[in-house]
């Protein structure tokens, strides 16, 4: 009778291993998947801050040539008209 209950247990026993044997597939597919959720998640972030870095890069980039632009434009027109200023008029005589 006893070997009958270590058979019968170590058939449960068996059965238990395989069972948790059948689940570690599963479990690894679900870590797996998991990591890669993580990863995604991880790159979505970094593509975000990378564009608003480059919108913020760009508008620094952009107010510094606007700024070159006036200046270049202002000096253009101060000296064309000391330019101007200069030359006199023809008198009559």
């Amino acid at each position: 009778m006893v070997q009958t209950q270590d058979i019968g247990s170590s058939k449960y026993a068996t059965v238990r291993r395989l069972g948790l044997l059948a689940l570690l597939p599963a479990f690894s597919a679900l870590l797996l998947a998991l990591l890669w959720y993580v990863v995604l998640v991880k790159l979505a972030e970094e593509e975000k801050r990378a564009v608003k870095n480059a919108i913020s890069d760009t508008n620094s980039f952009v107010g510094a040539f606007e700024q070159y632009v006036e200046r270049a434009i202002g000096k253009s027109i101060r000296h064309r008209s000391l330019s101007n200023s200069n030359i006199s008029a023809p008198t009559a005589a």
